[in-house]
């Protein structure tokens, strides 16, 4: 948990299924990446790197055009806009 805006905490929900998922993604998929200075940042690119909000708008885009719609802009922070409660 961060201290957010305003000084005041968020919290994520998150149920079972998603965390059985993250833990598969660790045990069996992240390890293969991560480097021996392991920042601890969840999601990593192929080079072991901390995801940038910028990759996830790249990788946003491409699932976009590879489905046939218009890609959105190649923006991470609108991207967040989009999940945020």
């Amino acid at each position: 948990m961060r201290e957010g805006k305003g000084r005041k905490d968020r919290y994520t929900p998150i149920g079972r299924r998603a965390l059985m998922w993250i833990k598969t993604y660790e045990e069996q998929a992240r390890v293969l990446w991560s480097g021996i200075e392991d920042q601890g940042m969840l999601f990593l690119n192929r080079r072991g790197i901390p995801l940038t909000g910028f990759a996830l708008g790249l990788i946003v885009s491409d699932c976009f055009l590879l489905s046939g719609l218009s890609a959105p802009r190649r923006n991470g922070h609108a991207f967040r806009h989009t999940c945020a409660t």
